[in-house]
């Protein structure tokens, strides 16, 4: 049996070993007029880039280089690189093209 005492110790220790990773790593924001664009972090998808505005949350990632894309419901994708170190707090704007424009990358 599990009791709550035994749940918020738990709970406790999980939260202190996840603050004493995040020093080691780097925090990205990202702002985009889109915030349905869905948001892929070396290819893997992460959610929307209204979850990582800087205001809902950040991204937490390992140092070194990162591809950021961000695509439209319309299939249009913005690519962009990033290269962070231990503690940088990195905030990227992107915008992303419209359809029929340049850059439109459909």
């Amino acid at each position: 049996m599990v009791t709550a005492a035994a749940l918020s110790w738990a709970a406790a220790g999980c939260a202190e070993a996840r603050d004493v990773t995040r020093p080691q790593s780097g925090k990205l924001s990202l702002r985009c007029a889109d915030g349905e664009a869905e948001v892929r972090i070396d290819g893997l998808s992460r959610g929307r880039a209204a979850d990582f505005d800087g205001k809902h949350g950040h991204l937490y990632l390992k140092p070194g280089p990162h591809r950021i894309e961000l695509q439209a419901k319309s299939g249009l994708t913005e690519t962009r690189e990033v290269e962070l170190g231990p503690g940088d707090d990195v905030t990227m704007t992107i915008s992303l093209p419209q359809p029929g424009g340049v850059g439109d990358s459909r």
